[in-house]
């Protein structure tokens, strides 16, 4: 009797002992599978391998810096023999020749320079001091003339969880933001003019959709301006017609395969 209860008791322990076994196996192939996802997550949003210590660093740098633009904004030339305002570029210039202008959406944090090269490759991760930066800058399309605006100026600028670049774009998205009459006109200045666009569409589509468009005949644009009517979040009751000229703001929603945008038309 004792022989068999010690038996038992042997088997037993030994069960136990191979589950644990069996567990420590699991959990330890777990916390690589947590970790593979983490890495192949970090380097989607465009992090790479970079520790979340160093991301935070960035954050914070990047913000103080756009932050430290704000002492740079264009001041306005008060001259009696220019007809109309205009501002300052010099410093701006002086620290990026590619800067083209400065780009305003109210109740965002979009109050920053912009910038324009030779294609819409560099400033995906360079910042406004031609630096090397995960969270790019704000630029206009290389296809675009601000000189004498094109028919459609296109502005693109990253999104990650936080409020750098375009990343405040998304309280457009919110009743409280676009009911607020002030929130639909979007200030664009440059060098040479002052410009102020009325938002007509506000909606959210694929990466894939050919929104991206610069040049147009008149059908083709009466066409483009309906679509965009149609998948708007609102109706802002501002009409648009083939004599216009619109702006584009664009950016990643969600992921990097969905798109938030904005679209204005000039109004001055």
């Amino acid at each position: 009797m004792d022989k068999g209860f010690d038996d038992l008791n042997s088997f037993l322990k030994n069960s136990y002992e191979k589950n644990k076994l069996k567990r420590k196996k699991k959990n330890k192939y777990l916390i690589i599978l947590v970790n593979i996802i983490t890495i192949i997550t970090l380097i989607g949003a465009g992090i790479g391998i970079k520790s979340i210590n160093d991301y935070k660093d960035e954050i914070k740098k990047t913000s103080e810096y756009e932050k430290s633009l704000l002492n740079r904004k264009p001041i306005l030339i008060e001259k009696e023999e220019i007809k109309k305002d205009l501002y300052d570029f010099t410093e701006l210039l002086k620290t990026n020749p590619d800067t083209v202008g400065w780009l305003k959406v109210n109740n965002t944090k979009v109050d920053l320079p912009i910038v324009k090269t030779t294609d819409n490759k560099f400033y995906l991760n360079h910042n406004f001091d031609k630096k090397y930066s995960t969270f790019g800058w704000i630029y206009v399309d290389y296809r675009n003339n601000l000189d004498n605006l094109s028919k459609n100026i296109i502005i693109y600028g990253h999104t990650y969880k936080n409020d750098l670049m375009f990343s405040s774009l998304k309280n457009a998205l919110e009743k409280s933001w676009y009911e607020n009459k002030d929130n639909l006109i979007i200030e664009l200045k440059t060098p040479k003019d002052n410009y102020k666009y009325k938002i007509f569409s506000i909606y959210t589509t694929k990466k894939t959709d050919s929104y991206l468009k610069t040049s147009f005949t008149s059908q083709e644009f009466n066409e483009y301006i309906n679509n965009s009517l149609s998948k708007s979040i609102n109706n802002f009751n501002t009409e648009v017609n083939e004599s216009d000229k619109i702006l584009t703001l664009s950016t990643c929603y969600l992921n990097s395969n969905n798109r938030l945008v904005i679209q204005a038309k000039l109004e001055n």
